[in-house]
C-alpha cells in the first residue's frame, strides 16, 4: 500500500497519539493469552467484546486480517500464528482502514480506536 507523504503523516500522527493505549490493550490480551503474543483465540474474544464484527464487517474478514498482520500465507497455518505486538499493530490499522473506509485512512483508524 503506497501512502502520499500527507497522508502518512497524518497516519503516524494518530497512530503516536493512540501507542500507549493499543499497547495497554495488546499487554492485556497477551498476558491472558500466549504472552508475549496473542492467539487467534483471545483475539476473537476481544473482537467480540468490542463489538467490532457487524454485516459489514464478518467474522471471516476478520480472520483475513489477522492471517496477513501475522505473515500466514495459508489459512490452514492460522492456529499456528501467534500476534505479536507489531502485527497487532499492523492489524489494528488494518481493521480501521477496512471497517470504516471513507476516503482517510488516519480518520478511519481513530474512528476504530475511538
Amino acid at each position: 500500500m503506497k501512502l502520499e507523504t500527507e497522508e502518512k503523516r497524518e497516519i503516524e500522527e494518530v497512530l503516536e497519539k493512540y501507542f500507549s493505549f493499543i499497547k495497554h490493550i495488546f499487554l492485556v490480551l497477551a498476558s491472558d493469552s500466549e504472552f508475549p503474543a496473542i492467539s487467534m483465540v483471545n483475539l476473537s474474544k476481544f473482537i467480540k467484546t468490542c463489538n467490532i464484527i457487524d454485516k459489514y464487517t464478518r467474522s471471516d474478514r476478520i480472520d483475513q486480517l489477522y492471517l496477513n498482520a501475522c505473515g500466514a500465507l495459508d489459512p490452514k497455518d492460522a492456529p499456528n500464528k501467534y500476534m505479536h505486538r507489531w502485527s497487532f499493530l499492523e492489524f489494528i490499522f488494518r481493521l480501521g482502514i477496512d471497517k470504516y473506509n471513507d476516503g482517510s485512512k488516519a480518520s478511519a483508524i481513530k474512528k476504530l480506536i475511538d
